[in-house]
């Protein structure tokens, strides 16, 4: 990321959490979402290179996971799907920008959890449609149960919250 800030001011960065995750002023919380979202900020989070910040919930990560597999035929864990479904809704709004994300995670590990009905019934997560739309907030700790978004507009975090008191 560093690099292509420094390198360009016309890429658009979109940074993927999930709910109860305290990387982009949440919360800390349980998380059925493995692989996004934390309880720590890492020093190597730098907020200032995001444009926009979404939220997405287990369950929709979870199908979105399940509709590029059974789609395009990627084997994916759910940290993918979450960046794919992010990634798509800004291509699909963005059609003159090449738009490029990050698969961070392959399926194996999660044949018995996301690929499994029984699993995910079990836990309540198993959905039959992802939004069309993310809704947008203006506070992170309203990003909440769906699909949510801010423009973030390259600020720290501690901007972000100070705004808002």
């Amino acid at each position: 990321m560093k690099f292509l800030r420094e390198h360009t001011d016309k890429a658009k960065l979109a940074g993927v959490d999930t709910f109860n995750s305290v990387l982009f002023g949440q919360e800390n919380g349980d998380r059925l979402l493995g692989g996004l979202g934390n309880s720590i900020i890492p020093k190597n989070l730098v907020h200032q290179y995001y444009d926009e910040v979404h939220w997405v919930s287990a369950g929709e990560a979870f199908l979105a996971t399940r509709q590029l597999h059974r789609e395009k035929a990627l084997f994916c864990g759910p940290t993918t799907g979450a960046a794919y479904m992010v990634a798509s809704h800004i291509a699909n709004n963005e059609k003159k920008r090449p738009v490029l994300f990050i698969s961070p995670d392959e399926g194996n590990r999660y044949v018995s959890s996301v690929y499994s009905n029984d699993w995910l019934k079990r836990n309540r997560v198993l959905l039959d449609l992802l939004p069309r739309v993310p809704k947008l907030v203006t506070d992170p700790k309203d990003a909440k149960q769906q699909w949510s978004y801010i423009n973030w507009d390259r600020r720290k975090l501690s901007d972000v919250i100070e705004k808002l008191k």
